[in-house]
């Protein structure tokens, strides 16, 4: 794959990105074998545009809100929200919302509740039609979000032919990234909301959406990713999940879409503080890639990995509220884990690490998981996290677990929640350490001795 470029153009910077974006997207359609190059300057690409005219309401402040989109795969687009508001004036900080793909309708109970926090909120439709969505949508023109399998005339499925994957410039993974740049174009219009103040939550599908909305605007100022990664397929024995459909598309053609909608390109971008939640045993954003995901994000950033949970919280937004009322300082900071280190002590293991926080620990756990290794896969529904209290000496938590009998895989981390519901989680630590889990190569075999 290519080597990243830099951040996309955003609203008001693209000058004639879009141009060019179209007379490269009407030959690429003329000419489906060539080899393809992401463009990551111009694949996003927002056009210049008026703003939407202000919504005036005396009332609550939640107000369904429609206007044009920018153009996309040759034809127009309009994008369909809710944006809720406190009623006084005043500057507040400003929020967009995602949704996750199995999203039926669209409602304005989540932009309320920010709202009732002090928070401007704009929670968007990015997903468009569908068969199973019901009421208003957004509006947009592409082939597939990440794939779909080849119909014959009759609109049945044509069984064991490969899935067709869109190519990056027509897939409603790009129509929805710019959807969301095109959202915080209109918060930072908007006469009540702060534009240096600016947030980003996303659940599942929309978490996914936000890792890479994140690396083409440097002005949002916090995020909140609820269950999302990339490295979509880089370990092996993880490629699946949410991107399951991929899977049964032609390599060449998983190469295209990732080489361009992989977050994992557009990371070394972030300048936001990031809140990555997830679960240990999640089906659609596999743990192992979550973690890698997280530990190369370069900005501020915390990890809340919640123990034998499986998408329960994608719906909670009090996590994400908490999170950007710490970052600006009106609840206390969030607890800092250390990386676990761990000691042998006979047949156990003495594992150790640091927590740091403005307030107090209420709970401080080891996270533990124990599988065989010939048949290691931490995502399945079985697989059970043991938790074990730590106790506290000095600066250290500290809490004794039996080591992994021979041939199985220890996997654990601390998890930590203090007085005012804040959580936080370290980084895992593997006994014996495990490549694959890393994403490494198995090692090769030790030489025997003659």
């Amino acid at each position: 794959m290519t080597p990243p470029q830099r951040r996309f153009p955003q609203p008001g910077r693209t000058g004639h990105a879009l141009h060019r974006l179209l007379a490269a997207s009407c030959l690429l359609s003329l000419l489906p074998t060539l080899a393809f190059t992401a463009d990551r300057q111009g694949l996003f690409a927002v056009p210049d545009s008026a703003p939407p005219a202000p919504v005036e309401s005396n009332r609550v402040i939640v107000t369904e809100v429609t206007f044009d989109g920018p153009p996309f795969n040759g034809a127009p687009t309009r994008i369909f929200g809710f944006y809720a508001r406190p009623e006084a004036p005043g500057k507040y900080p400003g929020v967009v919302q995602l949704h996750g793909a199995g999203l039926v309708t669209l409602t304005p109970n989540l932009a309320v509740l920010y709202a009732q926090h002090g928070y401007a909120c704009f929670s968007l439709d990015w997903a468009g039609p569908g068969e199973r969505r019901v009421g208003p949508t957004s509006l947009f023109n592409s082939v597939a979000t990440t794939a779909i399998p080849p119909r014959l005339p009759d609109g049945s499925v044509e069984r064991g032919k490969p899935w067709i994957i869109p190519r990056p410039e027509q897939s409603g993974i790009t129509n929805g990234v710019r959807f969301v740049l095109a959202g915080f174009h209109f918060l930072r219009n908007r006469p009540e909301v702060d534009p240096d103040r600016l947030c980003l939550s996303g659940m599942s599908a929309g978490a996914y959406l936000s890792l890479l909305v994140l690396g083409q605007d440097p002005t949002i100022k916090a995020a909140a990713v609820k269950y999302g990664c990339g490295y979509i397929r880089d370990f092996p024995g993880y490629f699946g999940g949410y991107f399951s459909p991929l899977v049964l598309g032609p390599k060449a053609d998983q190469d295209v879409w990732l080489e361009a909608l992989d977050p994992q390109w557009y990371l070394p971008d972030y300048r936001a503080s990031v809140l990555m939640l997830s679960g240990t045993n999640d089906r659609f954003f596999l743990m192992p890639l979550v973690l890698e995901t997280w530990r190369h994000i370069p900005s501020p950033k915390r990890l809340v990995m919640l123990p034998n949970d499986n998408h329960s919280q994608v719906g909670n937004e009090e996590f994400p509220l908490r999170y950007f009322n710490s970052v600006f300082g009106a609840a206390p900071a969030f607890p800092e884990a250390t990386n676990p280190t761990v000691k042998p002590d006979g047949a156990n293991l003495v594992l150790t690490s640091q927590v740091t926080g403005p307030s107090k620990l209420t709970k401080v756990d080891f996270c533990v998981m124990c599988m065989p290794r010939d048949k290691f896969a931490p995502n399945h529904a079985d697989t059970k996290w043991t938790l074990y209290p730590a106790t506290q000496a000095g600066d250290d938590w500290t809490a004794t677990v039996p080591g992994p009998p021979p041939g199985e895989q220890l996997i654990a981390y601390l998890h930590a929640e203090d007085e005012t519901g804040a959580k936080v989680s370290s980084d895992t630590v593997e006994v014996p350490e495990f490549p694959k889990w890393r994403g490494l190569p198995e090692p090769p075999p030790a030489p025997t001795t003659p």
